[in-house]
């Protein structure tokens, strides 16, 4: 029974889960045998002797806290439903049987090290806290900016900051640290002169002392947790660090404590060579009472500070987290004092808002204070609202620790409680993100002993009927997975970097971050309080690697697991608790569920009912998870699935009763998040009130620029020469296996926003904004989503015509209401002709902490006037009817001149204004009327047709990225698109001539298009009519369904590629624009004439691919600096495809709603860009980019992107709706090339 750990936790063996109680005068917790002073034991760290004592969490038993789970814990009115529980069944008993066959033929006769030992997690630390004001200042947002911190004097003089200065630094590359003695390195008088010198805070891996690791699932070292790990090779670094305390440390008897912000993986602190305690958590701060090792030091003597960091550690088995494995002391590190006999130690401020909790509403500020007090003392609280005092209270007996109160600040303190009301206080809201200070004095007669301050805010979150509510409003979560990761600093940002982040998420309309895997830098709290982000905060625990052995919920279900487990969610919980952004806790991510993990959301329900818990490894089944959760587990107070397609979480809407938030989904891989706008259209819609958003995986992409020594001098001492690179660039060990999936965020390595980024912000923009034309010009309406008021925005707007000349523009401040219908008064300039579109627009009236004044909240771009047709209406429907282009004079009518030369092979065409070439039925040049060269041949054939495209990321994707060695055996329906079309040969196909005829001025051309030996895919026929202006290419293609392709899930496109001479880099077309789009990401994208350079269509994601397109185009003209160039009009005769909708559907002739041709430009070919391995590998060393052709595409058919997910599918699912089937009958369209003199099509420039 102990080993299947089934019956109660009362009746347990004694030691499973055992308190080891701290003492009574000191808030420490006594871990796997650490004294009750708060001193470590005395064996040395590397000779493995530890502690029988099992590990426990918080000072008390697991019973107690069960017991904590009393109705009356929740309240008469719970804010969230009382959740299930674990169902322990046959999954659970066959990984416990598992473990139990596992132990039994792993026993040791030697006692584990610390770093392998799963129940030694934690030696003489201090309990987790809320960060004391002394030991570090609250960062500012001013501006947009990083601001100086207010500072209070007292504070400063209690506090010194050992990190932002060089360290001593010894890299020890050992298989093992007990090979090392630490009398080598931990002594105060060991000579450190000739060691390295390093930054801190900083990682090793980044200062060039070993190899980055990254990996999405395997665990980088060896060992294996279903036994007792062994970590072998595990190097370690020690830091050094000499300092002398300020005279306030030792003026006045005083307690003085170390905190380690942040280190990863494990660490040994000594301090003048007394060992303070060993603790392991990468994400979370580590904090030592130094009191005694520094008891005998006066004013200037100098002290030593040790930091020994190991590699590995068996809690590294629960942070395998899909980024890179960095090691150091990669946060700052503080020393700061507190009184010695009376201290506040920690405190918890709760606020309960009065029905029906909107501004109106009035609120109880409920303050917990924790107290190490021998003396009789009070305490005194006031809430300001800047320099006026809105609320105060005064408490002068304090109580006992007990039930959830112990559990939280542990043993030996008094509590004091301290209630406060607050009339109609504004709440805290993502739009309107009001703080109060809450000061706290810690009085002892007359005189104050201590003061602590907290900026926090007054807001309701809960769940009612389904729906979670923020301030008695359902929330809708615009969100984003954010990993703490900078290119250059690694794990070691700043709060500069930090806040760059979080301003472009606010820029880009975001609300909500969840913090993916593990609680983030102190900072970033702070930050999101002032800002109004939503956060999710995510404890620092994942196996995802387990996985792979259909164990994931094995550490879950393992008792010696529980203390670790619990320990991180505590250390999480106690130093964020009190900031008001998190409005939900999760457990970890891709762990399974067990009976540890029902344990850890016991703890936090018992302390914490004001926030949801959510954990999406487990199961709707409620039972332990082998490999993947669904997001449905009943200890969950919400479903949140991972990469569930928009007809998923309908279906979740209809069989939960919970709300459905996604904690991941559309995949934002390189060129990405297709079919995002039909998640919202389900987060929009009355029908689906439950789904309330999710959070997009992720926000940035994870490159990593890594020196290849200490001490780089030039680029040539970095890999790749300074450039970003991603997994298997920095060694054959840097994680070649999972590559480039460490870069699948929004926004570059760089920090440049993706042209996903702009679907995102037009898709979560607070406003909903119609024009149309009225008698007096335009009307407009506007609307805030949340009922909000519209006060604070400015609404401009402008019509445009079809060259994107702006004929008229205006703007009018909005009113106080959440709705408002304007009237534009331009009807002299809305009569005519042409195509004629306004864009409306709000900006921000006024500066805020986040955007400068005239920052674009929304906008809206709509077609008043459609532009003229290119041909006449037919009866029935057609794909796409074309438009005319706007030019300024009218071309010459008739036909061109033909003239056969020698046997009739070659033919020259003589027009008005071009001359053409034909050679073997195929167009090979293409001049103006002097002769200057329009077509190239610098990237292969002028023209010639296309039929498959550079792959994406999502193209890639597929079960053969990760197993290519499977890839000749796994099913054809596991593999990536990619790969399927490079087995049948696709990006290889050869352009045969089958026939070709003339007729008076048209030429017919028909072509086999296939591999080399073999069937051909596609049939092509080509009628070519050369006019006196222009030549008109009317296309079909057959494709051959006993070939090959019928197999294939899609096709990648089907249109024509030219190759256009260099100087053409001046863009301009009608279409969906100015940034990438394609059929599956338009919604961001206006119908409207636009015009950018060859150079700026090109994003640089990391992994060259398909890229720089844009949808639904009638028009596309490439012109030199003169307005020289090539005018390109597109029509289809094809039936128009389906309309779009939210079911994935199936593939068409066509993508679902494209209504004009998909049109790219770049300078170079889609095989050199499949070819790349990275962005600035697309040229060869020594070609200029603006030297290189222009290889033009205009695609009748395109699929799109993906990047949706699914419940069964991977990540880079694809919506079906939007892609080409190659079953398809035929496609049937029409391009007409017109070369263009100057100033022939003159588009205004800029957007």
């Amino acid at each position: 029974l102990d080993l299947l750990d089934l019956r109660p936790a009362s009746h347990r063996t004694p030691g499973l889960c055992r308190c080891m109680g701290p003492a009574p005068e000191r808030n420490l917790r006594t871990v796997a045998g650490c004294s009750g002073s708060g001193g470590a034991t005395d064996s040395s760290p590397c000779s493995g002797a530890v502690s029988e004592s099992s590990c426990s969490f918080s000072g008390v038993e697991l019973t107690e806290a069960m017991a904590m789970l009393e109705p009356e814990v929740w309240g008469t009115e719970p804010r969230f439903p009382k959740a299930g529980r674990f169902r322990p069944r046959l999954r659970y008993l066959w990984l416990r049987c598992l473990g139990g066959v596992f132990k039994v033929c792993s026993c040791r006769c030697r006692k584990p090290h610390d770093w392998e030992d799963p129940t030694v997690f934690a030696r003489g630390t201090v309990q987790p806290h809320t960060m004391l004001a002394a030991s570090g200042a609250s960062p500012r947002v001013d501006g947009s900016a990083v601001a100086a911190p207010s500072v209070h004097e007292q504070d400063a003089c209690n506090r010194l900051v050992l990190s932002g200065e060089t360290w001593r630094f010894r890299f020890f590359e050992v298989l093992s640290p007990e090979q090392v003695p630490a009398q080598e390195f931990s002594g105060k008088d060991v000579k450190d002169e000739e060691w390295d010198e390093v930054s801190v805070p900083s990682n090793w891996q980044i200062q060039g002392y070993e190899a980055p690791i990254y990996t999405n699932m395997a665990y980088p070292f060896t060992g294996c947790p279903l036994r007792k790990p062994k970590l072998e090779p595990n190097p370690f670094g020690v830091y050094r660090r000499r300092f002398k305390l300020p005279l306030t440390f030792v003026q006045e008897k005083r307690q003085i404590r170390l905190i380690l912000h942040g280190v990863s993986c494990a660490c040994y602190c000594w301090l003048d060579g007394h060992l303070l305690g060993y603790h392991q958590d990468s994400g979370t701060p580590v904090e030592f009472d130094a009191t005694k090792a520094l008891e005998h030091g006066a004013a200037g003597t100098e002290h030593v500070l040790v930091v020994q960091v190991l590699k590995w550690c068996d809690g590294s088995f629960l942070e395998d987290q899909d980024t890179w494995w960095l090691n150091g002391i990669y946060r700052d590190v503080v020393l700061y004092s507190l009184p010695a006999d009376n201290a506040i130690e920690d405190y918890r401020i709760t606020t309960t808002v009065d029905p029906p909790f909107n501004d109106g509403a009035d609120a109880e500020v409920s303050v917990e204070i924790a107290v190490r007090c021998r003396d009789a003392c009070s305490v005194r609280c006031v809430v300001q609202d800047g320099t006026d005092a809105v609320a105060e209270g005064v408490q002068g007996l304090a109580d006992d620790a007990q039930g959830h109160l112990c559990m939280m600040f542990g043993h030996g303190v008094k509590v004091f409680h301290v209630r406060m009301r607050m009339l109609r206080p504004k709440k805290w809201c993502p739009e309107q993100p009001k703080l109060y200070t809450l000061t706290m004095e810690l009085r002892r007669g007359g005189s104050v002993l201590q003061t602590e301050r907290w900026d926090f805010g007054v807001r309701d979150v809960r769940i009612s009927n389904a729906v979670l509510q923020l301030n008695g409003t359902p929330l809708l979560v615009n969100g984003a997975n954010r990993v703490e990761m900078h290119p250059i600093r690694g794990k070691a940002l700043t709060d500069d970097d930090v806040l760059e982040d979080l301003i472009m998420m606010k820029r880009f309309n975001f609300n909500a971050v969840r913090t993916a895997h593990c609680p983030n830098k102190l900072s970033f709290y702070h930050f999101c309080d002032q800002l109004g982000l939503l956060v999710v905060d995510e404890a620092n625990s994942e196996c995802h690697g387990l996985a792979m052995l259909a164990s994931v919920s094995y550490l879950q279900c393992d008792p010696a697991w529980r203390g670790a487990y619990l320990h991180r969610v505590e250390a999480m919980f106690g130093r964020d608790k009190n900031f008001t952004c998190i409005i939900g806790w999760s457990l970890g991510n891709e762990s399974g569920f067990g009976s540890n993990w029902q344990a850890c959301c016991d703890w936090l329900r018992a302390c914490d009912t004001s926030r949801f818990v959510q954990f999406e490894s487990g199961e709707a089944h409620g039972d332990a998870t082998l490999i993947m959760g669904d997001g449905r587990h009943p200890a969950s107070d919400i479903v949140c699935p991972m990469y569930a397609d928009p007809e998923r979480c309908m279906a979740l809407a209809a069989s939960e009763t919970r709300p459905v938030i996604m904690c991941e989904y559309s995949h934002a891989m390189g060129n990405s998040n297709g079919a995002l706008h039909l998640f919202y259209d389900v987060f929009h819609s009355k029908e689906y009130p439950t789904v309330q958003g999710g959070f997009i995986w992720d926000f940035v992409d994870q490159g990593l620029r890594a020196p290849r020594k200490p001490k780089p001098r030039s680029l040539e001492d970095y890999h790749l020469k300074g450039n970003f690179g991603y997994g298997g660039d920095f060694g054959s060990t840097s994680g070649a296996a999972d590559k480039w999936f460490c870069c699948n965020g929004l926004v570059n390595t760089d920090r440049r926003p993706k042209p996903a980024m702009e679907e995102c912000k037009y898709l979560m923009q607070p406003l909903t904004m119609s024009a149309s034309l009225s008698e007096l010009g335009v009307k407009t309406r506007v609307q805030h989503r949340t009922g909000r008021s519209l006060r604070g925005l400015m609404l401009r707007w402008e019509l445009i015509d079809d060259c994107r000349v702006i004929t008229l523009r205006g703007s009018q401040k909005l009113s106080d209401a959440c709705d408002q219908d304007l009237e534009l008064h331009c009807s002299g300039y809305c009569k005519g002709t042409g195509g004629l579109w306004v864009r409306v627009w709000t900006e921000l009236e006024e500066p805020t902490n986040y955007a400068p004044k005239g920052h674009v909240v929304a906008q809206e771009c709509v077609m008043l006037r459609a532009p003229a047709p290119a041909g006449a209406s037919h009866q029935s429907p057609r794909a796409c009817i074309g438009s005319r282009a706007p030019l300024a004079t009218a071309l010459p009518t008739g036909v061109a001149s033909v003239k056969h030369q020698g046997d009739g092979d070659e033919v020259t065409i003589q027009g008005s204004s071009y001359t053409a070439s034909i050679r073997g039925g195929l167009l090979v040049g293409l001049r103006d009327v002097a002769g200057r060269e329009i077509l190239s041949t610098g990237h292969g054939a002028s023209l010639d047709h296309s039929f498959w495209r550079a792959g994406t990321d999502n193209d890639r994707g597929g079960a053969d990225v990760f197993f290519p060695q499977l890839a000749g055996i796994l099913p054809r329906s596991m593999l990536s698109f990619a790969r399927q079309w490079t087995d049948v040969g696709l990006e290889n196909l050869t352009s045969r001539v089958r026939d070709y005829s003339w007729q008076g001025e048209e030429l017919t051309v028909d072509s086999d298009h296939g591999p080399e030996r073999g069937r051909h895919f596609f049939r092509s026929s080509v009628r070519m009519s050369f006019g006196a202006s222009s030549v008109t290419l009317r296309v079909k293609i057959v494709p051959n369904h006993r070939s090959g392709i019928v197999k294939l899930p899609c096709l990648p496109r089907i249109g024509l590629r030219f190759v256009l001479a260099p100087e053409f880099s001046r863009v301009s077309w009608l279409g969906r624009g100015p940034h990438e789009c394609y059929p599956d990401r338009k919604a961001s994208a206006p119908w409207c004439v636009h015009q950018r350079s060859v150079e700026d269509m090109h994003f640089p994601y990391m992994v060259p691919g398909e890229c720089g397109g844009v949808a639904d185009v009638h028009w596309v003209a490439l012109q030199s600096g003169d307005g020289r160039g090539l005018l390109l009009e597109y029509s289809s005769d094809d039936a128009p495809p389906p309309e779009e909708g939210l079911l994935s559907g199936s593939p068409g002739a066509r993508p679902a709603g494209m209504s004009g041709a998909q049109v790219s430009a770049a300078r170079w070919t889609p095989s050199m860009a499949h070819a790349a391995a990275h962005d600035f590998e697309l040229l060869p060393a020594g070609r200029h980019c603006s030297e290189e052709p222009v290889v033009l595409h205009v695609d009748t058919a395109h699929s799109g992107i993906g990047g949706t997910g699914g419940a069964t599918d991977a990540v880079w699912r694809f919506h079906k709706q939007y892609l080409i089937d190659p079953r398809t009958e035929e496609w049937n369209y029409t391009v007409t090339l017109t070369p263009l003199g100057p100033k022939q099509l003159e588009v205004a420039a800029g957007e």
